[in-house]
């Protein structure tokens, strides 16, 4: 707000000068407008120049080289080929698929005991892997410890 207030006045001022001092605004006016014609011109000369230096011979060193050139030919890489695909291992029974196999193949369903028997694995163990198996829809308790497949 500040400047537009200022720029009002500048300008307000600036008519009243112009006004009142319109002959020496002229004169000063025509002895200003020579020296800036004499030094816009000055700096396109310069930058005419500057410019002109700058493509000078490209144009024609490029043509010239053009038509000497003749055409390379790329040597032509030999792609190896791609190697076989290793047949893919067989996965490693889990402890988990260790059990359900278990429990799978008894018609009549499985105690805890059996499992640590066949197994060999702690009775910790057989409950983590019974609960997961269980969360994952595979096998069902009858009772407690006796576990079918679901």
């Amino acid at each position: 707000m500040k400047t537009l207030i200022g720029g009002a006045i500048a300008v307000a001022i600036g008519i009243i000068g112009v006004l009142v001092w319109w002959k020496s605004f002229f004169a000063i006016l025509a002895g200003f407008i020579p020296v800036m014609l004499l030094l816009g011109g000055g700096l396109a000369i310069y930058l005419g120049f500057d410019e002109l230096k700058d493509t000078m011979g490209t144009e024609d060193d490029q043509k010239d080289d053009d038509q000497y050139k003749s055409p390379v030919e790329k040597p032509i890489k030999e792609v190896a080929a791609e190697p076989k695909p290793e047949p893919k291992k067989e996965k490693e029974m889990t402890a988990g698929d260790a059990v359900f196999n278990i429990i799978e193949k008894s018609k009549e369903g499985v105690d805890t005991a059996t499992l640590q028997k066949e197994t060999g694995f702690t009775t910790k163990k057989i409950h983590n892997i019974v609960y997961k198996l269980k969360k994952q829809g595979k096998i069902i308790s009858e009772r407690k410890g006796f576990y079918k497949k679901a």
